[in-house]
C-alpha cells in the first residue's frame, strides 16, 4: 500500500511550517506536531491561535475512529468492499483524518477516501507537515478552503462537522451533499445554548428552549438532534441517532441520515417536548400517547414526553423543546464500543495510552440497551420525590429494575442516572427495597 498523498496546487509539500516541529504529542497510536502546547488549550475556549489541538476533544475523536471501524467491519453504511467518502470539513490539523488513517487496520483502510479541509492557511501548513513527516497509509487529500464550499463540491458517506461553538451554520450544506445513505457527525460546544443557560441563543439558533436541571445534559443531546432532524426533513431525509454524547464542554451527535420524503414528511412522530415536573393531567397525556409507562398519574415525577403535535403551555422553567424524543443511540453499535475494543483499535502498548482510550467509550456498552427508554431518573433526584434517606446505587437500580422484568441500564451523562422502562411505582418499590436490605446503598 502506497503512503497518503498530500495534495497543495497538484505538488507535494516539501517546506516545513514556521515554529516546526512545535509540540509533539501522541494520541491514540498517532504522531502529530502542533505549534503550541496542548496543556495551554484546554476546554471550550481552546479555538484561540491557528493550528490549535485541543486534548479536551481526544475522547471524542477516539470514539470518531471506533465509529468509523465499525462501519467498515460490519458493513452497516455501504455494502461490503466499498469505498467511503469522507469529508473533515473543520479538520484544524487534520488528526481526525490521520487518526482513522492510522489507527483502523490496514485491511480496512483502501476502502476510504478522505478529504481534510480547513480554512485556516496555518492549520493547514501543519496539517501537511504532519502527514509529510508522520505519513499515514490510505488516501488523504489535504486542503484549505471554507468548510460549505469544500462539502458542496461532493457527494459524501460521512461528513465530519467539529466547528467552534455552534454546527448550525453547516448543516444545511451536510444534509444537501449527503449520499442516499450516510453518516453526519456534528460537534456543538456551545452548551449554554443548548442546557438552557443562554436562553437567547438557544432559541436563536436551535429554536428551542430548555430547563437548566439534573436531566440538562440530556435535554441537549435532544435538542441537538432536534436541530439535526428538522434540517434533515427540509432536504427530504431522515436521521437514525447511532451515537450521542455530552462530554466535558461539548455535545457530538454520530447520526445516519438516510434520503426518504415519506418519513420525512412525518419526522414530528419524533419530536416531542419534555415536561419537567408535569402535571397528573401532562402525565396521563405522556401515557396516552405511549411516552410514558402506564402508572397512577397522581404521583410525582421529575419529567414526562410530550408529542410534538401537542405542545404544552410555554410556561418559562419548566418546558424543554421542541426536542428529539425518540432513541438516542444504536444499541447493537453501541454495545460493540467496548474497552477493549477501544484498546485493541486506538491504544498504544503505554498503560496511560490505554487509559485515555478506555476512559472515552466508558460505560457505553453497557448503557446501549437503554437508549430507546423515554425515562431517565438522576439518582440524585430521588429522595426528595420519594420517602428514602438518600440516592440509590444506579447499578443497583439497575439490577433490581432488570430482575423485576422491566428494562434499565445506566445512563452515561455528567451525573449518575439510569434509563428505564419500568412505572414509577415499581421504581419506587424497588427504592424502598434497595434501603430495607441494603440502608448503605
Amino acid at each position: 500500500m502506497l503512503f497518503s498523498s498530500i495534495i497543495e496546487g497538484g505538488m507535494s509539500l516539501s517546506k516545513l511550517p514556521e515554529g516546526w516541529p512545535g509540540t509533539e504529542i501522541i494520541e491514540g497510536k498517532t504522531l502529530t506536531n502542533v505549534p503550541i502546547k496542548p496543556e495551554s488549550q484546554k476546554g471550550p475556549a481552546a479555538r484561540e491561535g491557528s493550528g490549535f489541538l485541543n486534548p479536551a476533544m481526544a475522547g471524542s475523536r477516539t470514539r470518531s475512529v471506533l465509529m468509523l471501524n465499525d462501519a467498515l467491519e460490519n458493513n452497516w453504511l455501504v455494502k461490503p468492499d466499498a469505498q467511503i467518502r469522507i469529508i473533515d470539513a473543520l479538520a484544524a490539523t487534520s488528526i481526525r483524518s490521520r487518526r482513522w488513517l492510522n489507527e483502523i487496520p490496514q485491511s480496512l483502510v483502501d476502502r476510504l477516501i478522505i478529504v481534510s479541509n480547513d480554512l485556516d492557511e496555518t492549520a493547514v501548513s501543519w496539517a501537511r507537515a504532519n502527514q509529510q513527516e508522520n505519513p499515514t497509509l490510505g488516501q488523504l487529500e489535504i486542503k484549505q478552503g471554507d468548510a460549505r464550499i469544500s462539502i458542496l463540491e461532493s457527494g459524501w458517506q460521512w461528513i465530519d462537522i467539529d466547528p467552534f461553538g455552534s454546527p448550525v451554520p453547516f448543516l444545511d450544506v451536510a444534509m444537501q451533499s449527503c449520499a442516499r445513505t450516510a453518516v453526519v457527525d456534528v460537534c456543538a460546544t456551545d452548551t449554554a445554548a443548548l442546557t438552557g443557560s443562554a436562553t437567547s441563543s438557544g432559541r436563536r439558533r436551535y429554536d428551542a428552549m430548555a430547563v437548566v436541571d439534573d436531566l440538562r445534559h440530556d435535554t441537549a443531546m435532544r435538542v441537538l438532534l432536534g436541530s439535526i432532524a428538522r434540517c434533515a426533513a427540509r432536504h427530504d431525509r431522515v436521521i437514525e441517532p447511532l451515537l450521542v454524547m455530552f462530554d466535558d464542554h461539548h455535545v457530538r451527535a454520530t447520526v445516519l441520515v438516510r434520503r426518504s420524503k415519506e418519513e420525512a414528511s412525518v419526522f414530528q412522530k419524533s419530536m416531542g417536548w419534555r415536561i419537567h415536573l408535569p402535571t397528573p393531567e401532562e402525565l396521563q397525556i405522556s401515557m396516552d400517547a405511549g411516552l410514558h409507562p402506564i402508572d397512577e398519574p397522581f404521583q410525582p415525577r421529575l419529567s414526562c414526553m410530550l408529542p410534538f403535535e401537542l405542545p404544552p403551555a410555554l410556561v418559562e422553567g419548566r418546558i424543554s423543546g421542541p426536542l428529539w424524543i425518540g432513541a438516542i443511540g444504536n444499541e447493537d453499535i453501541m454495545s460493540r464500543l467496548t474497552v477493549e475494543k477501544a484498546e485493541e483499535v486506538c491504544a498504544s502498548d503505554s498503560e496511560q495510552s490505554k487509559q485515555h482510550v478506555a476512559r472515552s467509550v466508558k460505560g457505553l456498552a453497557e448503557s446501549a440497551s437503554g437508549v430507546g427508554c423515554k425515562i431517565i431518573i438522576p439518582v440524585d433526584q430521588l429522595p426528595r420525590l420519594l420517602d428514602i434517606p438518600g440516592p440509590p446505587s444506579p447499578s443497583k437500580l439497575v439490577e433490581l429494575l432488570t430482575a423485576a422484568g422491566h428494562l434499565a441500564a445506566p445512563a452515561v451523562l455528567q451525573v449518575p442516572a439510569i434509563r428505564t422502562d419500568a412505572p414509577w411505582s415499581v421504581i419506587s418499590e424497588v427504592c424502598q427495597e434497595i434501603f430495607k436490605n441494603h440502608p448503605a446503598s
